[in-house]
């Protein structure tokens, strides 16, 4: 069958809308008909549905729940790029140094990048890993990237990106050549960055994402949160602290705060940034 030639009514909108922000925690202000129709219309085709109420209907009895992933992953913003948001990497080097002074005995470091879209970010903190020189020499290094998006996963695994992932470079042409050779016309990180790295879909709001990791040294969940109602935030905070170990390191976007949203994690601010540790 072919997607219905109707525009997206307010009831049918509604209606997604609804199950949006219940299964995914995310808030859709004003009239997004349009967005929304322009963005998921080919799933109709492609699933052989007639109507938006048929769609609606399919995801709450997909047993699977990767047609809910499918849609989550087509109305998330998946920008990001290399080096984003300086003062918390910055940061981010001084927590490597303390986390190495601790981690002495067991000598294992594990990273999370929670929202990690396609790959950016959990590259940049291997690449800051890799250089700070401590984790050598009988070191078990883990970082994970997490995002609800397979396609954005499938991305991050190639670890090839265009130059509008690399602007947070600032045109040096010497990391440019430090981090990555070209091929095809694409930069393709050189492979001691992408050793240890590894990708897992995970939907941050569903009760089943509180077993998906464990005993996590650092965690940067950024620009996620901005999305969600208070209680998809809840939720997901909830997983989050679930996941790091007691004495683990939260990172958030700039514009992001818990500050007298939960009790889980005591902020700390240090050189004109915020993070968060874990209290237990």
């Amino acid at each position: 069958m072919r997607p219905p030639e109707k525009f997206m009514s307010m009831e049918e909108f509604e209606l997604l809308r609804g199950l949006i922000r219940q299964k995914l925690g995310l808030v859709l202000k004003g009239d997004k008909r349009l967005s929304l129709h322009l963005k998921l219309q080919h799933r109709l085709s492609l699933l052989g549905l007639s109507s938006w109420k048929d769609y609606y209907h399919y995801i709450h009895q997909e047993p699977s729940g990767q047609e809910l992933l499918h849609l989550a992953a087509h109305i998330t913003n998946q920008e990001t790029f290399f080096f984003r948001e300086r003062p918390q990497l910055e940061l981010f080097r001084s927590v490597l140094q303390e986390l190495w002074r601790k981690r002495q005995p067991q000598r294992r470091l594990r990273i999370l990048s929670a929202g990690c879209s396609s790959g950016e970010e959990l590259y940049t903190l291997s690449i800051l890993a890799f250089e700070s020189g401590l984790f050598s020499w009988g070191w078990q290094v883990e970082l994970w990237g997490a995002d609800v998006s397979a396609q954005a996963l499938q991305a991050a695994r190639k670890a090839q990106y265009g130059a509008r992932s690399l602007r947070g470079l600032n045109g040096s042409e010497e990391m440019l050549k430090r981090y990555f050779h070209v091929q095809g016309g694409r930069y393709v990180l050189k492979r001691i960055y992408t050793r240890g790295v590894n990708f897992k879909q995970v939907n941050l709001v569903a009760p089943q994402a509180r077993t998906a990791f464990s005993d996590i040294d650092v965690l940067f969940c950024r620009n996620v949160l901005i999305y969600m109602d208070d209680e998809a935030i809840q939720k997901v905070v909830g997983n989050l602290h679930a996941w790091l170990k007691d004495d683990g390191y939260l990172f958030l976007g700039a514009s992001e705060s818990l500050i007298k949203r939960t009790e889980l994690f005591e902020p700390l601010y240090l050189n004109g940034a915020v993070l968060y540790r874990k209290r237990t």
